[in-house]
């Protein structure tokens, strides 16, 4: 129930403000990451949030155990990118797809696919998912994060933006978040060899500074 505000170079720990939980009765959690609010400041860093501002989009879902109630992940997102492996665990379209979906649904305005682990892709393969994500007008990108190709390009096209990264477990979304943002160390996981599938390591979702400007947002 605390939210760290950063207000110019210095940050706050902020409570939510009483009358704020009155005016968002339908929602899970009343401040997202990504919100911009006003709040005021007490002693030491301590705060108390009491507006957020319109967003202008979010991405959200139904919560688990209250259904009437929205769970709001992220808002104001300039730039959703779906992020999936190349193997361990093996690109799942119908996932990749998914996301990109989601990104259209809450109109973000510009939509990445980032397959990632590319080492272990054949020309092939990374030729024939080239074609079919280009084809349907959307940026696609190339990485390993374990080799460090396309690293580069990949945070040229962050900067300046809130970027989100949205995809399943084992992706490499954490990895790739350290290997730009070396200070950011975020908890890895390795995949599972009996089930192929990543392990949850990311629990909560955070928003981290991009050095020269710009957000980077990682979701379980």
């Amino acid at each position: 129930n605390r939210f760290v505000v950063q207000c110019g170079e210095r940050r706050w720990s902020c409570v939510v403000g009483g009358r704020l939980g009155k005016d968002r009765q339908d929602q899970v959690r009343l401040v997202a990451v990504g919100d911009e609010v006003e709040f005021r400041p007490g002693g030491g860093d301590e705060g108390a949030i009491e507006r957020v501002a319109p967003r202008r989009n979010k991405i959200a879902r139904p919560s688990v155990r209250q259904r009437q109630k929205e769970q709001v992940i992220v808002t104001n997102v300039d730039h959703l990118l779906a992020v999936q492996s190349a193997r361990e665990p093996d690109l799942h379209l119908p996932n990749l797809d998914r996301c990109l979906a989601i990104g259209e649904l809450y109109d973000i305005p510009r939509l990445t696919v980032v397959i990632n682990k590319s080492d272990l892709a054949t020309e092939a393969e990374i030729a024939a998912v080239r074609a079919a994500y280009a084809a349907a007008k959307y940026d696609v990108r190339f990485t390993s994060a374990r080799h460090g190709s396309g690293l580069e390009e990949f945070r040229a096209c962050l900067a300046g933006r809130t970027n989100v990264l949205l995809g399943p477990s084992g992706a490499g979304k954490s990895t790739l978040i350290n290997a730009i943002l070396p200070g950011a160390d975020l908890k890895t996981g390795v995949v599972s060899e009996y089930t192929e599938e990543g392990r949850h390591t990311t629990t909560w979702v955070e928003m981290l500074p991009i050095p020269g400007g710009g957000f980077l947002i990682d979701t379980p």
